[in-house]
């Protein structure tokens, strides 16, 4: 999987670490640098637990989105309304992808209020699932909330 080694460049000292081809996103090659620190002894304690909330916290956010969406009572017309967030977002989304070539014709036949409506169910059914702002974080953008660790920095060998 990969090696970790010391390295000094003059009066500085530092490890690195490596990984190969057999793991497949920024989560896991965190998680594998981290136990190929701790295995050189230096470990990354607090750092260990992200990776395995965001695993648990990833499975939450799956099961949700195989939920069947609810369907709006008979007789709605075309159910709830979006919210104004997610209708402008839709709606700039959209006319962004209509400037593209060959996608105007796709955005076009698109219908915002559905879309938006299915982003807001979304965003209820994780905001439902997960525990808090930081957990939407890390699922959304594990990348954000794994990097920029206080501990990351700290970890020197000396």
């Amino acid at each position: 999987m990969g090696k970790v080694d010391p390295w000094q460049g003059g009066e500085h000292r530092a490890l690195t670490a490596s990984v190969d081809e057999s793991v497949h996103s920024v989560p896991e090659v965190m998680a594998a640098i981290s136990a190929q620190f701790a295995q050189a002894g230096h470990p990354l304690k607090s750092f260990d637990k992200l990776p395995a909330t965001y695993r648990q916290r990833r499975h939450e956010a799956d099961a949700a989105a195989r939920q069947p969406a609810p369907q709006p009572p008979e007789g709605a017309a075309g159910g709830p309304q979006p919210s104004a967030s997610s209708a402008f977002a839709v709606r700039a989304g959209l006319a962004g992808l209509g400037m593209v070539p060959g996608a105007g014709a796709f955005a076009g036949a698109a219908e915002p209020d559905r879309i938006a409506q299915a982003a807001d169910r979304a965003r209820a059914g994780l905001s439902a699932r997960l525990r808090g702002h930081d957990d939407v974080d890390l699922v959304i953008s594990p990348l954000d909330a794994l990097t920029g660790r206080p501990e990351l920095g700290r970890t020197a060998l000396g």
